[in-house]
């Protein structure tokens, strides 16, 4: 079992950590993640000083899970941003990106049935136009996804506006139960990811292995 820290840009991507850990676990990988949440201390801190502050609240982590959704940058330049960061603060252990294109929500924008299945109606047979493998091209694909899970619900009224109030929390659900062997694996920033990965924790593994 690896012991890993993961950091995330805000709290409600915190679920992050549970896809890298089904992702490893894919690859036969045992990935045991502490969610290292720093709002507490002040929302919206930047990413070094995060990082310097990371030991005394984590020890030394085995590996880190670094994520920063690319927003209006490319995927390698916010990939760049944090290996200068790390290396900026002398961070020694190994790290994964965690980059999505934009926003962690293109992600979720592949899977009908799992949108369906979050709005009520997993049985529901209304056309959704998801965007599928063009996700990481929409311009705000947390509106996106709002819209398609009140359009998959075919809820009206009160109804679907108390639905629509649990957003976050449905969000959360989807991020819970990404299939990391689904139709997210079209999208480049995800076999980026699932890259890094499998590249960097084989070694972890069995460096591990010789105790």
């Amino acid at each position: 079992m690896i012991r890993g820290a993961f950091l995330c840009d805000g709290t409600s991507d915190n679920a992050l950590a549970t896809v890298a850990i089904r992702l490893a676990a894919s690859l036969g990988i045992g990935l045991d993640l502490e969610v290292v949440d720093f709002s507490f201390k002040k929302p919206g801190l930047a990413l070094e000083p995060r990082l310097r502050a990371l030991p005394q609240w984590v020890g030394s982590p085995e590996v880190l899970f670094i994520h920063r959704d690319s927003e209006k940058a490319t995927r390698d330049e916010r990939a760049a941003e944090i290996k200068s960061a790390v290396s900026s603060v002398g961070l020694v252990f190994p790290f994964v990106s965690v980059v999505p294109v934009r926003m962690t929500e293109a992600w979720l924008l592949c899977d009908a049935d799992e949108i369906r299945r979050v709005s009520g109606k997993p049985k529901g047979t209304m056309q959704l136009l998801i965007p599928g493998k063009n996700a990481e091209r929409d311009p705000n694909p947390k509106a996106t996804l709002r819209a398609l899970i009140l359009e998959a619900s075919g809820l009206t009224g009160r109804k679907r506006e108390a639905l629509d109030r649990r957003f976050a929390s449905i969000r959360r659900q989807l991020l819970e139960t990404l299939d990391v062997a689904g139709p997210v694996t079209h999208l480049e920033s995800f076999q980026q990811f699932r890259e890094e990965l499998s590249v960097c924790l084989p070694p972890i593994e069995r460096g591990n292995s010789a105790f």
